[in-house]
């Protein structure tokens, strides 16, 4: 999900469905708030609950951390390659 890493490394709390994903990308971290479904509705709610808290750049901030340590394009292509050569070998 390369547009969930972007809206992470600006800092930038996000809105995410509650699917597999991304609960196993982020961990137990969350950058923002999770909806089940990607209904206006829904993200509507989110996006409210969302400029309400008080700790809207703490969330900013988990996310921009994941980036920096853990989903650099480094670290990306390194485990890429990895997968690849387990698959087709060196």
């Amino acid at each position: 999900p390369l547009k969930l890493l972007e809206y992470m490394a600006m800092g930038k709390p996000v809105v995410l469905t509650d699917i597999w994903a991304h609960k196993n990308m982020l961990g137990d971290k969350v950058p923002g708030v999770f909806i089940t479904d990607n209904n206006s509705d829904l993200i509507a709610e989110a996006l409210t609950k969302l400029i309400q808290e008080d700790n809207l750049y703490e969330k900013g901030l988990i996310g921009l951390n994941l980036v920096r340590e853990i989903y650099t394009w480094k670290k990306l292509g390194d485990k890429f390659e990895e997968f690849l050569i387990r698959i087709v070998g060196k």
